[in-house]
């Protein structure tokens, strides 16, 4: 079996593959680890699944649980959940773990170096066919001068992302759009008056915050497309946002990165 992408999907597979003594290997088209928080949630179930590993400590250890949920409505309280409460009394986690991919994805490399897997970076694969015995996929290497690597598995696993080789060479087709609005994001450092929990604003736009380590936060927030579709975002953007929705005081600062980004909604069809 071949995994295209040591994303967040193909790292899921690998090791319960590997677990099951399963034989495959595992491709990724970037040579060096991500360093930003990319998806930032370990639900439950996941970390269920992750604990059979005997790595699940590790996430622990690095992330942040998140124990309610708080919904403000033109800077008034209007709604709390309680996570610490909740009837789900079946499982070792009953809340979400906030923790940044940049942590999350050497844990799981570990894990499969300890499998014996070892990732091939640098590898990406140009295409992909298939007969009744099997699958074909031909790979080149960044340091293969340009030479491509013919490999035969029985199967072949999609994990690369919105413009998969794979779902295009198997004529599959990733019809959808863009959402109309446009939203900004960032993480930053912040000092507030509010619980540092998973906390939504509604007024004159929209913000999401989520409390990472220590001071970290990631922000999320709606701008309207109109307006700012060619204005890259900067922490003005942000502090006047929650000069709008947020009560009392807050001071955000030492941003680690801002970026703008599009909803897209897709589904595959064959």
């Amino acid at each position: 079996m071949l995994i295209v992408s040591a994303g967040p999907t193909g790292l899921m597979l690998a090791p319960e593959l590997a677990s099951q003594s399963i034989p495959f290997r595992i491709t990724e088209a970037g040579l060096v680890r991500s360093d930003k928080s990319r998806a930032l949630i370990l639900h439950p179930r996941t970390l269920e699944l992750l604990a059979r590993h005997g790595i699940v400590q590790n996430f622990l250890s690095r992330g942040t649980f998140n124990d309610s949920i708080r919904i403000f409505a033109n800077q008034k309280l209007v709604f709390e959940v309680d996570l610490k409460k909740t009837p789900f009394r079946d499982t070792m986690f009953p809340n979400p773990l906030i923790i940044s991919w940049a942590e999350t994805e050497p844990i799981l490399c570990g894990a499969l170096e300890k499998y014996g897997v070892v990732i091939k970076r640098g590898v990406k694969a140009e295409r992909v066919g298939q007969n009744e015995d099997g699958v074909t996929a031909w790979l080149k290497s960044s340091d293969s001068g340009g030479k491509e690597q013919e490999v035969r598995c029985k199967y072949i696993v999609e994990c690369d992302g919105a413009h998969s080789i794979v779902r295009k060479s198997a004529g599959v087709k990733y019809e959808g759009g863009v959402y109309p609005q446009d939203f900004i994001l960032a993480e930053v450092h912040l000092k507030w008056s509010q619980k540092d929990c998973l906390s939504v604003f509604v007024g004159d736009g929209f913000m999401g915050s989520f409390p990472m380590k220590y001071t970290l936060f990631r922000f999320i927030v709606s701008r309207p497309q109109e307006r700012y579709n060619d204005v890259e975002s900067t922490m003005k953007d942000f502090k006047n946002m929650i000069r709008k929705l947020v009560p009392g005081k807050a001071e955000i600062f030492d941003p680690a990165w801002i970026m703008r980004f599009r909803l897209h909604y897709h589904v595959c069809r064959s």
